[in-house]
This record gives C-alpha cells, sequence and structure tokens, in this order.
C-alpha cells in the first residue's frame, strides 16, 4: 500500500515539474527595443569625433595584432590579413551605426538560439 502510494505521489510530482517546464519555456519576455530618433543627425564636428574614436579603435586593434606577430603568435601574413579583416568590421561598423544603429544585428537570439527570441537590435514585431 504504502508503494502504490508513493509511487502516485512521484508521479503526480513529475507531472507538476514537466507542466510548470512548458509553460515557462512558453512565455516570452518582453524585447525592449533601442530608442531612435528617425530625424536624428550627427553634427559635424560630433561626426569628427566619432570617426576620431573609430580611428583610434582601428589603431589600437592594428596594435595588438602587432604584437601578436612580433610574438610569434600568428604570421606576417596572418597579421596583413587580420589588420585588413579589422578595417572591414570597422568599416562595417560606421556602416551601420549611418544606417541608424540597431544594435548587433542578428545573431542565436535568446535561449541560445533554441528559442524564438528576436535577440539584441533585432525585430522584435516579426517574432510574434
Amino acid at each position: 500500500m504504502n508503494k502504490k502510494i508513493f509511487m502516485i505521489v512521484a508521479v503526480i510530482a513529475v507531472l507538476i515539474v514537466a507542466a510548470a517546464t512548458a509553460l515557462a519555456a512558453d512565455e516570452q519576455p518582453e524585447v525592449q527595443q533601442p530608442a531612435q530618433s528617425a530625424d536624428a543627425q550627427l553634427t559635424p564636428q560630433q561626426q569628427q569625433e566619432i570617426d576620431a574614436l573609430y580611428e583610434q579603435m582601428q589603431d589600437i586593434r592594428n596594435k595588438i595584432i602587432d604584437k601578436y606577430a612580433e610574438y610569434g603568435t600568428i604570421t606576417d601574413a596572418q597579421a596583413e590579413q587580420a589588420k585588413a579583416n579589422s578595417e572591414i568590421m570597422i568599416e562595417r561598423m560606421k556602416e551601420r551605426a549611418a544606417e541608424g544603429f540597431a544594435g548587433c544585428g542578428a545573431g542565436y537570439g535568446m535561449r541560445a538560439g533554441r528559442g524564438r527570441g528576436a535577440g539584441f537590435g533585432n525585430n522584435a514585431s516579426a517574432v510574434q
């Protein structure tokens, strides 16, 4: 009799845990979109400041790549390729910023790609 009651309680507990997990997986947290003004424009001085920061970023990246090459971690050819890739990345960052900078772009989304989440900077209305 005790085994039978124990088994019934165990089955009920497993069902409760399974139901709670299933219900929690269906809930989607509200995704907040970054505030953007469609008509906000940078002044020439602001654009110069931002361009200077992009240049600093590129210089630092190049210095890091040069150090890796100096220490023998990568070859000179790999260093040159890394610098070229870095320049492309900086240019793409500038282009995205000019288009209204919508965050990090497409990625795995929420739950490491296992969910329907919008991810940061993606269109949340398309997910619903």
